[in-house]
């Protein structure tokens, strides 16, 4: 089976659900991912292979840091020549690599692909929704327009919560499901100890945890409350920042002692760093960007044995509870870092519980979702 999939992400960036899902779609499957281009990033136009997906950047924009950039592009005429250019490349992309057939499945987590999609040959399309796209603080003028045509168009749409689903159903009334994130389990369970990593050996324990990537959706007023009232603590930031406003918040933060910002690691180094942690935290703000979330770090800590403290972000949260401790607000955030800094945690359940969420079963149900439909197109 040939599948092109338009992604908003590069595919060497972090590993997130895109990549994790593609690398287990069966054998036999050839996959085709299409990257936006991003700028002050490095961008291969010329296709690479991993595996069985090959990888390659086309000249599309979606949004960007720039405000400038963002008002220019969302001109009528620009779009018009930026999609017709980006189309033709696509178009072109696909014959050098073998992926122009109308037997092809296209599958996108980019919204503003949505005319280009349009005007392909396809037996398939799928829409990923794996964030709500309008929550995003640089979304596009145009962006609801486009979320609501890939919705439109899409025969099957896959989304990681009911709330996500619930924003999908006023434009699409079937064929949505949700298929939340998950674990690599294998790879945080069952990695090797290899020692304290070089920037942990000078942390002293206990140590609160997070690790992703660090933009404007993450609470740093809550870090800061949280430092302040937990001396004791070291509160231990991972991952790459994402906007200079972040950077600036970070670089604050890091000024009071006992918060550490430890920049980014390769996913496979991971649990290294987590396996340090007392406790594990998602200290993002309660906005339209994060409600209906179901981050993949939550099944991540889980995997390490790892007790996690987080707000009511969506339903399938809430169900993990009491396993998962779950605040209502900041004061309570607090209250649940200190409960878990001196309780055992169940290393049992919650491994459990990623074990359950492992991408290979997210993966397959994904896979079967398509193989399903295709047959009942026949």
């Amino acid at each position: 089976m040939k599948v092109v999939w338009f992604s908003e992400i590069k595919w060497t960036y972090l590993t997130t659900r895109k990549q994790q899902i593609i690398r287990r779609f069966p054998g036999d499957w050839q996959i085709l991912f299409v990257e936006s281009y991003a700028i002050g990033k490095k961008n291969g136009f010329i296709p690479k292979r991993d595996g069985n997906v090959i990888y390659a950047t086309v000249p599309f924009f979606k949004a960007t840091p720039y405000a400038a950039f963002n008002r220019f592009q969302s001109f009528v005429i620009i779009r018009f020549l930026m999609t017709a250019l980006a189309g033709l490349w696509v178009r072109l992309l696909c014959r050098f690599t073998g992926f122009y057939s109308e037997n092809r499945v296209i599958c996108t987590s980019n919204i503003y692909y949505a005319d280009i999609i349009r005007r392909m040959k396809k037996r398939l399309m799928v829409y990923d929704c794996n964030d709500y796209p309008l929550g995003f603080s640089s979304t596009l003028t145009f962006a609801k327009t486009y979320f609501e045509k890939t919705i439109r168009q899409s025969d099957l749409t896959t989304t990681v919560s009911q709330k996500l689903l619930d924003d999908i159903r006023p434009f699409k009334s079937e064929n949505i499901f949700v298929i939340g994130n998950g674990v690599d389990f294998e790879l945080f369970d069952g990695a090797p100890v290899v020692g304290t990593p070089p920037e942990m050996k000078s942390i002293s324990s206990p140590i609160i945890f997070f690790s992703g990537a660090l933009s404007d959706w993450l609470d740093t007023e809550l870090i800061q409350k949280i430092g302040e009232n937990i001396p004791e603590a070291a509160v231990v930031l991972l991952g790459p920042v994402k906007s200079d406003e972040t950077r600036t918040a970070i670089e604050q933060l890091t000024k009071s002692g006992n918060v550490f910002w430890i920049g980014e690691k390769k996913h496979a180094e991971l649990p290294a760093y987590i396996r340090r942690a007392a406790v594990c935290m998602l200290p993002f703000k309660m906005n339209r960007r994060i409600i209906g979330a179901n981050p993949n770090t939550l099944y991540e800590f889980l995997s390490c044995g790892k007790p996690v403290v987080t707000l009511n972000y969506s339903d399938e949260i809430q169900k993990l509870a009491p396993h998962v401790l779950v605040a209502q607000d900041a004061d309570d955030f607090l209250k649940k870092i200190k409960i878990a800094l001196n309780s055992t945690p169940d290393t049992n359940a919650l491994k459990n519980i990623a074990r359950e969420n492992s991408w290979d079963l997210k993966a397959a149900a994904f896979a079967k979702l398509i193989t399903d439909h295709l047959r009942e197109k026949k």
